[in-house]
């Protein structure tokens, strides 16, 4: 490439970020994740030139239907069919009953054999399935079946359950209470204290009986860490069309096949947003599993705006041999490599993004199974991500979710295939609610969904395997110091701290006297460099004059993209509380094991570096609710008793100011949601 041409993808990388809506470049926007659908953006990266292969499509079109929703149990409780214990239920289920349980639970079979979605599963004492059904997405239907097999079968008959035993019913299952903390973020986050049923006391089932009535066998369940749906509801039950079904059965045959001629097995899975992607990946990824416990499935998780199987900002390559049912959450999963984004889009640094993929796609090997989960960006410059994607992976199978298709579809179809590199296309009908089918269901926004997978990550323990949504301005943080200008340069050798900071997007533009504003109350990457790493990345940016010093403050890297270079391990996310330029050390809250941590800083063989991105973080996280409640509280009580409940009106809360007074020419602005053209919506 000539001196004086840049590719698409570095035009974009070098824009200014705050005209994220020029024409030209497709993205979420701020507010909602919406796409903007633009004329496409023609890429040239240089990673791959050789010609995509031609496609060899399937040629029957799917057939639109709109599917059937299930939103509650096809299940009448009795005092004969259902046990309640102090910590655990146990059911009978005759033939064609189902369940949909909200909450958090474990699950054993008693008797006989049930379907969890669509796959069967048989009774076994030692078995217990873990199910994290949220309202952030569908509910896994429990249903009674057949026994394929009575070897398969190891009943447990106890006299609790004894009458149970009967020609009458089918299965028998037991539900065991799951209590983690994850059912109290509505605590610190009450825009999602319905996600999960958390009725610590009277008032709370109260309030639940005024949103959705429950009858009697209902409110029995109070104080359980999940909910039988009995009546019809606004939550929605995982659907799996006939179509999807068949398709995963011959996906699963494929697989069989390639395995015993020693062919790879990788599978893309494309398509526009909500057009059931990521429902589908689990269902094959559950098939898979299942069908070989020893088996190990990897997932490329490569969107970093809707993450599944990543932590905030981050895309994945996660390594699974059991089912997931429900929500999978990558905070408790030590099997995962993340690669730091820090964006919720890949627009804000295209280069950053294909380089952290690439890294991802080099820890595969050829026999790997690869399951990969796209962002719903299959449009301008949506196609372009995706064409760097098979280039540097081709799939055996990609999967094209899709709707019926008009002229003016099988238009933009071409344009998308027609650039990809796969061996075999399979075309699946996507899934859409009907306009009568999604009126009342539950929903969340991209937004909300992103605070929940950031909050829970902040709040998780790996010791405990708990979750606290105490607010974390309560605790103290941890204190790790910072290396500034008055150190010398071999200094780096035994210092034991964060040797310096990379700001993504705006390195260069960053007055160094501003970076304490920059970094106060952000999320942060954490990175470990091994010490002959650290020692050359030095000496090249101040080689280059790429690093900005300063006494007293962070030393600041320029260029962030100068850390590609140089191989590093992701250690995790981190809130930084405040930084200390007295006596040099920053304030940090993070869910890293304290002693890794430690044993990385004590021994000097790495170093740390902390990258700054564009996360989000939910204000009541800085500003929690119950402190806000009690500084009104004690405000009130001042003005109108001359009393007090103690001196917290009179100190300053962190990040907040409550004074009404703007200064000179300062005034509110309401911020203004990005409302697109028509042609955009």
């Amino acid at each position: 490439m000539s001196s004086g041409r840049l590719s698409a993808f570095a035009a974009l990388n070098n824009s200014d970020s705050d005209h994220s809506d020029d024409d030209g470049i497709v993205g979420y926007t701020n507010d909602d994740d919406d796409l903007q659908v633009l004329e496409p953006l023609k890429l040239d990266l240089g990673l791959n030139q050789q010609q995509p292969q031609q496609p060899t499509p399937q040629q029957q079109q799917p057939i639109r239907h709109n599917p059937t929703i299930i939103s509650n149990s096809k299940f009448k409780p009795t005092d004969d069919n259902i046990i309640y214990n102090d910590n655990y239920t146990i059911i009978g289920l005759k033939s064609m009953e189902y369940l949909m349980i909200r909450g958090q639970y474990e699950l054993c079979i008693q008797r006989g054999a049930i379907k969890i979605d669509s796959i069967t599963y048989h009774s076994n004492p030692n078995k217990f399935y873990k199910i994290n059904a949220s309202s952030l997405n569908s509910i896994p239907l429990i249903i009674a079946t057949q026994v394929t097999s009575i070897d398969h079968t190891n009943d447990t008959k106890t006299k609790e359950n004894e009458h149970l035993f009967h020609s009458d019913y089918k299965s028998v299952i037991k539900i065991s209470n799951l209590f983690n903390g994850l059912e109290s973020i509505g605590k610190l986050y009450p825009q999602l204290k319905n996600i999960y049923p958390n009725w610590s006391s009277n008032d709370d089932l109260l309030q639940q009986q005024q949103q959705q009535p429950m009858n009697e066998y209902e409110k029995l369940f109070f104080g359980y860490s999940f909910q039988l749906i009995i009546n019809k509801s606004n939550y929605i039950a995982t659907t799996i069309l006939k179509t999807w079904q068949k398709q995963i059965d011959d996906l699963i045959n494929q697989y069989l096949i390639n395995l015993d001629t020693g062919k790879p097995f990788k599978v893309l899975i494309i398509g526009s947003k909500n057009s059931g992607k990521s429902t589908f990946l689990k269902l094959l990824l559950n098939e898979l599993t299942t069908l070989v416990e020893t088996l190990e499935i990897k997932v490329l998780d490569v969107d970093p705006g809707q993450t599944e199987y990543s932590n905030p900002d981050c895309i994945s390559l996660s390594n699974h041999d059991s089912p997931i049912f429900g929500l999978y959450m990558p905070c408790e999963s030590n099997s995962t490599k993340n690669e730091y984004i820090g964006f919720n889009t890949p627009q804000r640094e295209p280069l950053n993004y294909i380089k952290k993929l690439k890294n991802l796609i080099n820890e595969l090997n050829e026999d790997s199974i690869v399951l990969i989960n796209t962002p719903g960006w299959i449009k301008g410059f949506g196609i372009e991500l995706l064409k760097e994607i098979t280039n540097l992976i081709t799939p055996t199978h990609l999967i094209y979710l899709t709707n019926n298709l008009t002229s003016n579809d099988e238009t933009i179809e071409n344009e998308l295939l027609n650039n990809l590199k796969y061996d075999k296309l399979i075309k699946v009908q996507s899934f859409q609610l009907g306009n009568n089918n999604s009126t009342d269901i539950v929903k969340y926004s991209p937004a909300q969904i992103r605070n929940f997978k950031l909050l829970s990550y902040l709040h998780y323990d790996s010791n405990t395997k708990k979750y606290n949504f105490e607010p974390l301005i309560s605790k103290s943080p941890l204190k790790i110091s910072y290396f500034d200008s008055k150190m010398n340069t071999n200094d780096i050798i035994n210092f034991n701290g964060i040797c310096s900071i990379s700001i993504l997007d705006n390195g260069f533009n960053l007055n160094h006297l501003d970076i304490i504003e920059c970094l106060e109350c952000q999320i942060v990457a954490i990175i470990s460099i091994e010490l002959d790493e650290y020692l050359n990345l030095n000496e090249q940016l101040i080689n280059s004059n790429l690093i900005s010093m300063n006494e007293n403050l962070p030393n600041l890297i320029k260029d962030s993209n100068i850390l590609n270079d140089y191989p590093y391990d992701l250690l995790g996310l981190g809130l930084i509380h405040s930084v200390n330029t007295v006596e040099n050390y920053i304030n940090l809250y993070t869910p890293i094991n304290m002693n890794s941590l430690k044993d990385k800083l004590e021994t000097n063989s790495n170093k740390l570096v902390l990258i700054k991105g564009r996360s989000d973080l939910p204000i009541e996280e800085i500003m929690p609710r119950n402190i806000l409640d009690l500084k009104n509280k004690n405000k009130e009580n001042k003005k109108r008793k001359g009393k007090r409940t103690g001196d917290f009106d009179d100190c300053e809360v962190p990040y907040v100011s409550f004074s009404s007074n703007l200064g000179k020419g300062g005034k509110t602005s309401n911020i203004r949601r990005n409302i697109m053209r028509r042609a955009q919506q």
